[in-house]
């Protein structure tokens, strides 16, 4: 999965926390099952559903971090970059996930299979995350994929 999120932020950069608590600080998530037969209205995690965290600290590269909670940790082979946007403020996230990283899985031309975004906004150093703005669903996404949209793959 190739992902790019180009986010607004007044003040962008907030987020000094490490491992399973990057999320709370500037950051951005994504959850996605991967198995299209799953039940669309289960309201627990499968096997086959992950989320994942991107840190946003520093424009410049240095400590950048992603998490997978299904997966105990920093979930490898995710290669990702980050650098602030041509807005005002803010930055862009530009991710490369191999989905072997997870499961074996091949996507096909009009498959859908469940998935979420949010983004996660600090503005005050050590206070942490303040807002958090969700593609679908409410701040219970990560417990509840019924709440996901869905993802289509195109040819």
């Amino acid at each position: 999965l190739y992902f790019l999120a180009d986010v607004a932020d007044d003040k962008p950069f907030i987020n000094a926390q490490e491992g399973e608590k990057i999320w709370d600080g500037d950051s951005v998530e994504i959850a996605f099952g991967l198995n299209p037969s799953d039940d669309p209205e289960r309201t627990t995690f499968s096997p086959s559903d992950f989320q994942v965290c991107f840190s946003v600290k520093d424009p410049k590269g240095n400590n950048l971090s992603v998490w997978s909670w299904q997966l105990g940790g920093p979930a490898s082979g995710v290669i990702y970059a980050l650098k602030p946007n041509k807005r005002p403020r803010g930055y862009i996230v530009e991710a490369a996930i191999p989905w072997k990283t997870f499961v074996d899985f091949i996507p096909e031309p009009d498959m859908k299979i469940s998935f979420n975004l949010a983004l996660n906004d600090s503005d005050k150093k050590g206070k942490g995350r303040e807002v958090q703005m969700l593609w679908s669903g409410n701040s219970s996404f990560y417990l509840d994929p019924s709440m996901w949209g869905w993802l289509r793959f195109l040819e």
